[in-house]
């Protein structure tokens, strides 16, 4: 009767060992996505970057400011800052959108 019951109890174990592992490979696959899906997004980021800011130089153009580089940079970042920070606000409230649940 000893040896089953050893042999239920290392069954268990076996289980909660495979279940652990289960759960680190599927953290491992989170986070590797994670990191990839940061990589992606911070390669967009650089090919629009030129894009952002000839569209910034194009608008602080269009306000017929003029001055020296240092306070046109500084109306620049502004705006950029503001459209960033819109994005980042309108992208938060999309994620937190549920959709219809089961």
């Amino acid at each position: 009767m000893d040896k089953i019951k050893k042999v239920l109890d290392n069954t268990t174990m076996d289980e909660e060992v495979i279940d652990h592992a289960i759960s680190i490979k599927n953290k491992f696959r989170t986070s590797v996505a994670t990191a990839m899906s940061a990589a992606f997004g911070f390669i967009l980021a650089l090919y629009w970057k030129d894009i952002v800011v000839e569209s910034v130089n194009k608008m602080v153009k269009s306000m017929n400011l003029r001055g020296d580089g240092y306070m046109i940079r500084i109306v620049a970042a502004i705006i950029v800052t503001l459209i960033c920070v819109s994005a980042i606000y309108a992208i938060s409230k999309w994620g937190e959108k549920n959709g219809p649940s089961k």
